[in-house]
């Protein structure tokens, strides 16, 4: 809406690979994100008032990855095992 940059990924043959970070509207960053062959290996996420978040942990693809909206409610959250 605003023009503000929301996610930024990259991909090698089709699938999710390296880097990735998303924002939120105020331009706050919302996530950094590592993916190997389409698997996430690691996530650092933040609430939209630069907080990190306290619960997200996902390292070697095992752990919890939290998600929030603009407003900063949480909007929901994933369990991995082996990036999946």
């Amino acid at each position: 809406k605003n023009g503000q940059k929301r996610v930024e990924m990259n991909y090698k043959d089709g699938k999710r690979d390296g880097l990735a970070a998303g924002w939120y509207e105020n331009g706050q960053k919302s996530s950094e994100t590592n993916y190997k062959d389409d698997k996430l290996m690691s996530a650092e996420v933040w609430k939209p008032n630069g907080e990190k978040c306290p619960v997200t942990n996902v390292k070697d693809g095992n752990g919890v990855q939290v998600y929030y909206n603009d407003d900063g409610m949480e909007s929901g959250r994933n369990t991995y095992k082996d990036g999946k």
